[in-house]
C-alpha cells in the first residue's frame, strides 16, 4: 500500500490506485417547486474521485449514480433548468477544493438562463455553439483530469417548455468536441432510454438488457412533459452517467 498525494488531498490506495472510500462529511440536497427545479449537492471533503454536472435529469437521478458508483466518492452538482455555461464559472474552485479523478458532463439542452440570448438570436444553431464553448471551458478548468461527456437523450416536448432537448446538433458537437479535448463521448444514456435517439416513454426496467414478458416488460421511463424521467427513467439514467467513470 502507498499514499497517494495530490494537490492536498490524501488517499489510501493501491498501487494502481484504488481508492479508500471517505465518509461523507456533507450531504446537501434542496427542492423547490417549479418545473422539476432540482439542485442537489453530495460532497465528500478532501477527495473525490467523481464529479458531475448536470441538469434536472441529473439531479433526479442522484440517487441511482450514488449506488452505480458505490465505493467511490461522488459529487454531484445539478440544477433543473441549467445549461453547462451556468455551471463553468465555478469549476476552477471547485477543481481546487473537491480534486476529482474524472469530470462528467450531463447536459440535455436546457436553453434559458445564460443560453437563452443566443438562442433568440440564432436559433438551434447558436445554441450548440454556446454549448461548444462552455465545454472548451470545461478541459481548461480541468486540463488533466478524465472528462466524460454525456449524449443527451432524445425528448417530445409535450408542453413547449424545451425546445432544444436532445437535439442531434447538441450531440454532433459533443462527439467532435470531446475526440479534440481528449475526453470521452459516452452514448450509454441515449443506448439506455432512446436507442437510435429514437424517443420512446417505454424501456425495459433497469437492469434488463432487453424487453422480455415477466420481469422484463417495459415500463414507463419517461414523464408526461416528453423530458424528465419516471423512477425507472432515473435508474438508467444515473446508471448511464456513471458507467465509464466507475471502469476508469
Amino acid at each position: 500500500m502507498r499514499r497517494l498525494h495530490r494537490g492536498g488531498c490524501t488517499r489510501a490506495g493501491s498501487e494502481t490506485g484504488a481508492v479508500a472510500p471517505r465518509a461523507p462529511s456533507r450531504h446537501r440536497r434542496a427542492v423547490a417547486l417549479g418545473a422539476c427545479a432540482v439542485a442537489t449537492t453530495i460532497a465528500l471533503a478532501g477527495c473525490t474521485d467523481i464529479v458531475v454536472y448536470g441538469d434536472s435529469l441529473t439531479a433526479q437521478s442522484t440517487a441511482q449514480i450514488q449506488s452505480n458508483a458505490a465505493g467511490k466518492s461522488v459529487t454531484v452538482h445539478a440544477t433543473g433548468g441549467t445549461a453547462l455555461c451556468d455551471w463553468v464559472p465555478q469549476m476552477a474552485a471547485d477543481r481546487a477544493r473537491e480534486h476529482p479523478k474524472t469530470v462528467v458532463i450531463a447536459f440535455a439542452g436546457n436553453i434559458g438562463t445564460c443560453v437563452a440570448s443566443a438562442w433568440a438570436q440564432g436559433g438551434p444553431a447558436a445554441a450548440v455553439a454556446n454549448y461548444e464553448t462552455a465545454l472548451r471551458a470545461v478541459r481548461r478548468a480541468y486540463p488533466t483530469e478524465r472528462i466524460i461527456v454525456v449524449g443527451a437523450v432524445a425528448a417530445k416536448d409535450r408542453i413547449g417548455w424545451f425546445p432544444f432537448i436532445g437535439n442531434p446538433q447538441l450531440n454532433a458537437m459533443y462527439q467532435r468536441v470531446a475526440r479534440e479535448i481528449g475526453a470521452t463521448y459516452s452514448s450509454w444514456a441515449d443506448w439506455a432510454l432512446t436507442p437510435g435517439h429514437v424517443y420512446t416513454d417505454y424501456r425495459p426496467p433497469f437492469p434488463c438488457l432487453l424487453p422480455a414478458p415477466g420481469k422484463c416488460a417495459p415500463v414507463q421511463v419517461r414523464t408526461a412533459d416528453g423530458v424528465h424521467l419516471t423512477p425507472a427513467g432515473q435508474a438508467w439514467y444515473g446508471w448511464a452517467l456513471t458507467y465509464d467513470a466507475v471502469r476508469s
